[in-house]
């Protein structure tokens, strides 16, 4: 196993929480996305703009996210 679970916390995302978020996704990713992309991506959704996100905290610092993003699905009858 890569690590332990000790003192690991399941979290839901604060509004204080967006700047660690995206550094994180940055690093894993090794991307360059700015904070103003995180918040058009997640908080001005035209459909919810309170994000959906849990978070795993150790010691505090965030680890590990899952994300959701609302969107509009349309179900229609087939056939």
């Amino acid at each position: 196993m890569a690590g332990s679970l000790d003192n690991i916390t399941i979290d839901v995302y604060k509004d204080n929480d967006q700047e660690e978020l995206n550094n994180l996704f940055c690093d894993i990713f090794s991307q360059n996305r700015s904070l103003r992309e995180w918040e058009w991506k997640f908080k001005e959704s035209p459909i919810d703009s309170r994000p959906f996100i849990i978070l795993a905290r150790r010691s505090g610092k965030i680890i590990g996210q899952h994300a959701c993003i609302s969107l509009w699905l349309k179900i229609s009858k087939i056939g």
